[in-house]
């Protein structure tokens, strides 16, 4: 008897228990599941402004959950238009705020019972080319895709969940900085110097020119088509492809294929893989030393060497002033010289 008691009072509270927290969100969602909870509609424009970039140095732009697009104005103003398709007190709400030669645009965020479902909005930054201040951006959550053709001192775009989509952006900038914690990142045309981050996601770049660049990726592959300057690459599980590389420095994986296309060099070039092959080919007008080892594997090339057991070492052409390094754990090697163009 006192159990069926106790299941009879369990099942009571339950019943009380989603009773209360329908009637929550019931009045959350300004008193409709249909047009709130499970909205789905797309967003109308709630605001739109426009500010005066004469006197602004640096421009933040700093968002907790929303899409975001950042395109070219043709005028000399910037326009911030934010969109949502949510009731005015579920919705977001966006300030913009100057002090000195700084302009910020934040989105002022609460929490909202079932925001996730169906919560649809988006912020558009239009921006005149003639800007050339910094530009930094953050984003918690959210896609963002950039087509812009400025020229920045400095800029920063840190994503912590969502796709980073620059290909369409050709951005010239003193150094940048651009993380993605969980996402893909795309980019077009970027020259400077900096570092790229990705904790776990896919990699696409057209071309990446500069003197010094850190480009890092935990989990997801790697393939940009130009890379010039001093690098460190490195991608702990994928593979890393590079059309075209000139330059000097390290492109390292723990795991995965190495696929390396050398333009020029301007110093010496470190190539390794703890488990997954490498084949590189390298311009026919380079003059190089050669220095390959592998563990497990076998080392081709299409140029004289002499081997030493696992070791390999020769020399093309007569003042070779780089070396070309390749080690390999697990995996073979294979070093070809043909014609590589830079693109």
């Amino acid at each position: 008897m006192g159990k069926k008691m106790f299941v009879a009072n369990l099942v009571l509270l339950i019943g009380i228990l989603v009773l209360l927290m329908g009637v929550i969100l019931y009045f959350s969602m300004g008193g409709s599941f249909i047009t709130g909870f499970f909205s789905g509609s797309n967003p109308e424009v709630i605001s739109e402004e426009s500010k005066s970039l004469a006197s602004t140095e640096h421009l933040n732009i700093d968002v907790s959950s929303m899409s975001i697009s950042v395109a070219e104005d043709a005028g000399d103003q910037i326009q911030i238009i934010f969109s949502s398709n949510q009731r005015e007190e579920n919705r977001s709400k966006i300030t913009v705020e100057e002090d000195g030669g700084t302009l910020t645009i934040r989105q002022e965020w609460k929490f909202r019972f079932g925001f996730f479902f169906g919560m649809r909005e988006h912020l558009e930054i239009r921006l005149p080319a003639s800007y050339k201040g910094s530009f930094s951006l953050s984003a918690s959550s959210g896609d963002v895709n950039m087509s812009i053709p400025n020229t920045f001192s400095d800029f920063s775009a840190h994503l912590s969940s969502g796709r980073l989509d620059m290909k369409a952006s050709s951005i010239t900038c003193t150094s940048y900085s651009i993380k993605c914690t969980s996402g893909s990142l795309s980019v077009g045309q970027l020259a400077g110097s900096g570092s790229m981050e990705l904790t776990s996601g896919k990699l696409t770049a057209e071309g990446i020119i500069g003197e010094r660049h850190t480009i890092k990726s935990g989990s997801g592959s790697m393939s940009i088509e130009t890379l010039s300057g001093e690098a460190d690459v490195h991608v702990f599980s994928g593979r890393i492809s590079i059309d075209a590389f000139s330059g000097s420095g390290s492109i390292r994986s723990t795991s995965g294929r190495l696929d390396i296309g050398i333009a020029a060099m301007t110093g010496d070039i470190d190539v390794r893989s703890t488990s997954g092959s490498v084949h590189v080919d390298i311009d026919n007008d380079q003059n190089f030393n050669f220095e390959g080892k592998t563990t497990s594997g076998s080392i081709h090339t299409n140029f004289d060497v002499s081997k030493d057991g696992r070791s390999t070492r020769g020399s093309v052409g007569d003042t070779p002033q780089y070396t070309l390094r390749c080690d390999v754990t697990s995996g073979g090697i294979m070093i070809n010289r043909e014609v590589i163009l830079a693109k």
